[in-house]
């Protein structure tokens, strides 16, 4: 796992599931290859049609990559990317960003508990 000072470290790419509250989340670094991946799976998809709800303050909240001045957090078939100030949004609909940056995570890292309430939200 590693820490939030990681995230500041040039082109160090982490990915994170934003699920527990007052605890550390799940984190783990990615190889630049697959943070390449996830820019070009997100180029692929399509702009939402409105806005992205909030998610809520308990609970998964989403799962969240992060790269130098770039965000992107994917819920409830969305993924919302910030980048030096602007917001974008597209639609996920068949989960394949989400699935391709959950796929990126470490064996075991995420625990069946922790998708059980990925599941649930």
């Amino acid at each position: 796992m590693v820490t939030s000072n990681s995230v500041s470290q040039t082109g160090r790419w982490v990915g994170r599931i934003e699920v527990f509250s007052g605890r550390r989340n799940p984190e783990w670094l990615l190889p630049a290859g697959q943070g390449e991946a996830l820019r070009a799976a997100w180029h692929a998809l399509h702009p939402a049609a409105g806005p992205a709800p909030a998610p809520p303050l308990l609970g998964f909240r989403g799962l969240a990559l992060e790269c130098d001045e770039e965000s992107w957090l994917v819920f409830r078939g969305l993924v919302v990317h910030h980048c030096l100030g602007a917001t974008e949004v597209k639609a996920d609909t068949d989960g394949d960003f989400e699935n391709l940056l959950l796929d990126s995570a470490p064996p075991g890292l995420l625990s069946p508990p922790i998708l059980a309430l990925m599941h649930r939200s």
